[in-house]
């Protein structure tokens, strides 16, 4: 796949947790100084959040010209931009929901080389409500997994 893992963030206190993940460099979009480095710092942006407000704009400047702006995550509200980016630059906007029959074997041997492993918050089954209410709230990092514990004990 090559490349060197970048992250953006607008908030400084995600730093660690990304580097933990593999970021190789931050960007704390927040700070001046780090938005002014981050322009047009790589090729590629993955946007995997799905916060509404997201600055569209921001993120299309971190691309190099003839970059890519790949959406995977899906925000409630509507994308706006400026589209001067994508003209004057050459800039490309896909999205995908998930990628293709290779992409995906590709990712799970490079998940199994490198021992990647997914984040998750475990709820009993008995707490299904209290998981969505977490979801719809927001305040769940990444994925909530439902444990039914019959049948874990049986395995």
């Amino acid at each position: 796949m090559g490349g060197v893992p970048v992250a953006f963030s607008r908030l400084a206190n995600n730093e660690q947790e990304v580097r933990a993940l593999g970021a190789q460099e931050f960007y704390n979009l927040s700070d001046p100084d780090d938005a002014k480095r981050a322009v047009q710092s790589v090729k590629m942006v993955v946007l995997t959040a799905d916060a509404n407000n997201m600055p569209y704009d921001t993120y299309l400047q971190l691309l190099r010209p003839r970059g890519t702006f790949i959406m995977v995550g899906l925000p409630n509200d509507k994308l706006i931009c400026n589209p001067g980016s994508f003209v004057r630059d050459g800039k490309r906007l896909v999205g995908s929901k998930i990628g293709s029959p290779q992409d995906v074997k590709e990712m799970l041997e490079l998940a199994s080389k490198e021992n990647v492993r997914p984040i998750i918050q475990k709820l009993s089954m008995v707490h299904v409500n209290d998981g969505l209410a977490m979801v719809r709230s927001g305040k769940v990092r990444y994925r909530v997994v439902l444990e039914n514990p019959s049948f874990s004990e049986n395995l």
